[in-house]
């Protein structure tokens, strides 16, 4: 179990790099409407919400409303918390933040609110309604399923404010990575990737490299996009179980520790991030690499720079867990423990 919360850890900390790299190229350097960030969006919080299913819990029948609870102080209550901070920040109004399409940035917090809202019931259904093993799990997909199916038929009925209240939107991108990485843990599917290693990464490599041509030219969009992203990240989950079992030296064990640093406090880095980006202006200096064509070294410059937003973040972290009532506040933590 360990091992597995370690390469987890290592997967959140790339996922949280890819993150913070695409909100400083787009807020500090060249904007948004380029390759940086075009490959960043494709793969970043797909990557980051699919994690988040594959560590969720399951609830039970006696502890669904605990479960509830914890998450609405766990994320719901910082959700709030951040806003308001931001709003001051920003010099906007508290209404706009909460009615506005990516809630200055904070959309993630109230979206994975949200599918554990519906992850809940459909994991309790399933238990309650299953009479055996086998026929709880053939219910707990068919509900998920269903559960898509309803998100997307309830869409065609809410209007716009209500779309952008609930973060609708982004409910509909990222249902399917939130519950393809539910279905992976509940079913042990890493076993069977690990044992047939050769032939998941000749498939995967194969499907990445016809539909990213396909994606590049926009073709059988959405379609092609959504494959891309499974396959992608279903490459990185891979390669990370396999490097978990495979002894590390030298830059690699450096890459190592930074990564699990990172993925051990992604989500107070994604709730503090953004108060760097108006400190940061690194726009001339990435318009030059960019025309120059120094793609690598504009890409070492946001990792450079995306690792040090994050160490940054843990470290106000820090200071804001040495009192408790930030940390139920902000963190939503009654102590300094993360996972």
């Amino acid at each position: 179990m360990k091992k597995r919360l370690e390469y987890i850890d290592r997967l959140k900390g790339l996922a949280m790099i890819m993150v913070v790299a695409g909100h400083i190229i787009a807020f500090c350097g060249i904007g948004y409407n380029n390759i940086y960030m075009d490959n960043i969006v494709l793969i970043n919080m797909p990557l980051f919400l699919f994690l988040n299913g594959l560590v969720v819990n399951k609830p039970s029948m006696a502890n669904g409303l605990w479960y509830i609870r914890k998450k609405i102080c766990q994320i719901l209550i910082p959700f709030l918390a951040w806003g308001l901070v931001i709003t001051l920040y920003k010099g906007e109004n508290y209404i706009n933040f909460l009615f506005h399409f990516w809630k200055f940035g904070y959309w993630y917090l109230i979206v994975l609110f949200e599918f554990y809202l519906i992850y809940i019931p459909i994991s309790l259904f399933s238990q309650k309604v299953g009479k055996s093993a086998k026929s709880s799990n053939v219910i707990f997909v068919g509900s998920i399923i269903v559960g898509y199916l309803v998100v997307r038929a309830v869409s065609r009925f809410l209007p716009d404010l209500a779309m952008s209240f609930t973060s609708y939107f982004q409910i509909l991108e990222y249902y399917p990575f939130f519950f393809t990485g539910v279905l992976i843990k509940n079913y042990d599917v890493e076993k069977v990737l690990i044992s047939h290693r050769n032939v998941v990464m000749t498939i995967l490599l194969l499907g990445i490299s016809g539909f990213y041509y396909l994606w590049m030219e926009d073709i059988y969009l959405p379609i092609s996009e959504f494959i891309l992203r499974i396959a992608l990240i279903m490459m990185l989950y891979v390669c990370f179980m396999l490097w978990d079992n495979n002894p590390r030296h030298d830059i690699s064990l450096y890459i190592d520790r930074v990564l699990k640093r990172i993925g051990m406090h992604t989500l107070s880095i994604y709730m503090i991030q953004y108060f760097f980006f108006r400190m940061i202006d690194l726009k001339t200096f990435m318009q030059i690499l960019d025309i120059g064509g120094n793609s690598l070294l504009l890409i070492g410059l946001c990792v450079f720079m995306s690792v040090l937003v994050c160490y940054l973040c843990i470290l106000v972290e820090k200071v804001i867990s040495t009192s408790d009532v930030l940390s139920v506040i902000f963190l939503g933590k009654n102590n300094y423990k993360y996972a």
